[in-house]
């Protein structure tokens, strides 16, 4: 399955990617989660933005998602956490149909790595 999310369309990848957190209820509904992420790399088929934590919008997610066939290195994961920090969002999401080098950075806190395994895994529990 992971191999049929690596070839979906850069809208349908997104299109999931927003169903899946709004499912899960991030995002402050499917309207306000379309509006807050956007398709920032076409060639790397990167989506990024910040959403809402909550319904009421208190807390805020800096959530990126890679559409990828290639292990996400530990470069790459220490860009995501400065970009977090210059968002000032509280906490992380960083999503890929791949893999990462690194798993250490699931030990921060605030930071949630989800490979290709565990993407399938939620999509497969919330219904997307």
């Amino acid at each position: 399955m992971v191999k049929d999310i690596v070839d979906y369309s850069l809208d349908n990848f997104l299109n999931l990617i927003i169903d899946l957190l709004v499912s899960m209820g991030y995002g402050g509904g499917r309207k306000q989660t379309q509006t807050n992420l956007k398709i920032i790399d076409n060639k790397k088929i990167i989506v990024e933005g910040v959403i809402n934590e909550d319904i009421l919008g208190f807390r805020k997610i800096y959530l990126q998602a890679r559409q990828s066939r290639d292990m996400i290195s530990k470069i790459e994961v220490e860009d995501f956490i400065k970009k977090l920090n210059d968002c000032n969002a509280e906490n992380g999401v960083f999503i890929t149909t791949s893999d990462f080098e690194n798993k250490k950075y699931n030990e921060i806190k605030n930071i949630r790595l989800i490979n290709g395994v565990e993407l399938i895994n939620l999509i497969s529990e919330y219904g997307t």
